[in-house]
């Protein structure tokens, strides 16, 4: 699949959220040449079991994943986790601020009907900032989290790349 993007912003709410939901996709836009931003909002140090493991181990896998993936514009805030829906506005505003920052093609994100409060939160002020624009808008589904997600949008692979 070609894609007729120059600038993709993904914005995920946890550390392992494009990974899962788009990470594929990703890969392509980045292989068809699209300079792709990947913001994600919480590092997740709260969910770290810290007696396993370092307290960063979320962060440090977030930032391997994207560089396999070809991400080299890669921010990862400090947001508490499950903590979104108190933070909506300061969500909002930082996606404004990304959206004055740089033109974007293609925007992707979680759904507005996923069950985690984190995912929806992100989706819904993803859509709030990016309304009465020409940029595009896409969800990606995290599996579990999604009941009743229809994808409109299908992203062939092969088997070399879902390897």
């Amino acid at each position: 699949m070609i894609w007729n993007v120059d600038n993709v912003l993904v914005l995920s709410a946890h550390t392992d959220d494009m990974e899962v939901g788009a990470g594929a996709t990703v890969r392509l836009l980045v292989e068809s040449g699209a300079n792709v931003r990947s913001v994600v909002f919480s590092d997740c140090r709260k969910s770290v079991d810290t007696s396993k493991h370092p307290i960063d181990i979320l962060r440090k896998e977030c930032e391997a994943a994207a560089k396999h993936m070809g991400i080299k514009d890669l921010t990862i805030y400090e947001l508490p986790v499950r903590d979104f829906p108190a933070r909506r506005q300061e969500i909002l505003e930082t996606i404004y601020g990304l959206r004055r920052d740089e033109d974007y093609d293609l925007v992707l994100t979680t759904w507005v009907g996923d069950l985690h409060q984190d995912h929806r939160v992100v989706a819904e002020e993803t859509f709030r900032a990016f309304m009465k624009t020409d940029v595009s808008v896409l969800s990606y589904e995290i599996a579990g989290n999604s009941p009743g997600f229809t994808p409109e949008v299908y992203v062939p692979l092969t088997e070399e790349q879902v390897n």
